[in-house]
C-alpha cells in the first residue's frame, strides 16, 4: 500500500491531504496560530476525527518529544521520543508496542512487536515550507495510526507551526534529515506485504 501526506499551508490554518495508492481518503486541520498543537485526523468521508493528535508538555527544541494521540472511541496512547540523538519514538496502542526509527537522511521506519510494518520518506525541497511524505505500508496496517505518527513527527521535527506561520508563502525550504546517530539502520530489502 502507498500512502502519501502532503501539506498546505496558510495563514492561519496547517492543512494535511492523505492518500491511499492515489485516492485521497484523509484530511487533517492544524490551528496555525494556536499556542499549542492540535491536528485532527479526518477520514474524507466524516467530520468526525479518527485522530487527534496534542503535543504534549514539555516538548520543545532539545527536549524529547511527546504526543498524546486520541482516537474516535476515546482510547488514547502517548507517542514519546526514548532517544534524541538516535530519534528513537516508541507507542502502545491496542495492546501493540510501535516503534519509529529515523535514519540517515529523511526516511523513518515503522516496526509493530518489532517487526517491520512500513517505512517512509520526505521530499527533501519544499515550497512555502509544505512537507510531503511518501511512505509505504503493509495492507493490513492501520492507516490512521501510521498518518498520526507522520504528523507528530513532522510537527516536531521540520518546523512546527508556530515557526512556519510566519514565514512567507514562497520560500523554498530544503531539510536535511537526520545526520548524526541511528539507532537501527534503514532496511532496503523490506517488502511490505499484499494482504
Amino acid at each position: 500500500m502507498v500512502i502519501e501526506v502532503d501539506q498546505l499551508i496558510d495563514y492561519h490554518l496547517i492543512k494535511y491531504k492523505g492518500f491511499i495508492n492515489k485516492e485521497k481518503r484523509f484530511y487533517a486541520e492544524q490551528n496555525a496560530d494556536s499556542d499549542f498543537v492540535d491536528i485532527n485526523l479526518f477520514l474524507t468521508s466524516s467530520d468526525i476525527p479518527v485522530f487527534n493528535i496534542r503535543r504534549g508538555e514539555g516538548t520543545g527544541l532539545f527536549k524529547p518529544a511527546k504526543y498524546i494521540l486520541t482516537d474516535q472511541h476515546g482510547n488514547t496512547a502517548r507517542l514519546e521520543m526514548l532517544s534524541y540523538w538516535k530519534t528513537h519514538y516508541q507507542c502502545h496502542y491496542n495492546y501493540k508496542v510501535y516503534d519509529i526509527y529515523a535514519h540517515r537522511g529523511l526516511k523513518c521506519s515503522i516496526f509493530e512487536n518489532r517487526k517491520q510494518i512500513a517505512w517512509w520518506d520526505k521530499e527533501r525541497i519544499s515550497i512555502s515550507y509544505a512537507d510531503n511524505y511518501f511512505m509505504i505500508a503493509n495492507n493490513d496496517v492501520n492507516q490512521e495510526l501510521l498518518i498520526a505518527f507522520c504528523l507528530a513527527y513532522d510537527d516536531y521535527h521540520f518546523e512546527p507551526a508556530e515557526y512556519r506561520r510566519h514565514f512567507i508563502r514562497d520560500k523554498i525550504k530544503l531539510s536535511i534529515g537526520n545526520i548524526f546517530f541511528e539507532k537501527r539502520k534503514f532496511d532496503k530489502n523490506w517488502k511490505a506485504n499484499k494482504y
